[in-house]
């Protein structure tokens, strides 16, 4: 089931967020269900998912998704870490968003430590 180009994959990504982004989440969560169908190690697959539920504001649930599984497939993934720090503080969990922060901050990435300044502005 691997025979999806990366472009098209990029395509599909790009719609399940504006889709997400546009409260079509039923639609979303069929573009990313997809995509992980075909690549079920797909990181952002989840993260597109946990943005789905971060937008109906279903922050726990997004959480569970980007712990349990985008972390899962890479811990290191900065992009989920930057969406966790985010869902985190919009569900008033302080002290885990700052552990996430922290995180951040040590990563070395501009674009990281910038986000993670952003969400204390």
């Amino acid at each position: 089931m691997d025979n999806i180009s990366t472009d098209d994959l990029k395509v599909l990504m790009e719609a399940g967020f504006l889709a997400a982004n546009g409260g079509m989440t039923k639609q979303a969560q069929t573009i990313f269900e997809g995509v992980l169908a075909v690549r079920p190690e797909s990181e952002y697959a989840y993260i597109g998912q946990a943005v789905t539920l971060l937008t109906s504001e279903k922050h726990d649930e997004a959480i569970k998704v980007l712990r349990d599984d985008a972390l899962r497939i890479n811990p290191d993934c900065l992009q989920a870490k930057m969406i966790l720090a985010m869902t985190l503080k919009l569900a008033g969990r302080g002290s885990e968003c700052d552990r996430v922060v922290d995180q951040l901050h040590r990563s070395g990435d501009s674009a990281a430590k910038e986000f993670a300044n952003a969400l204390f502005a």
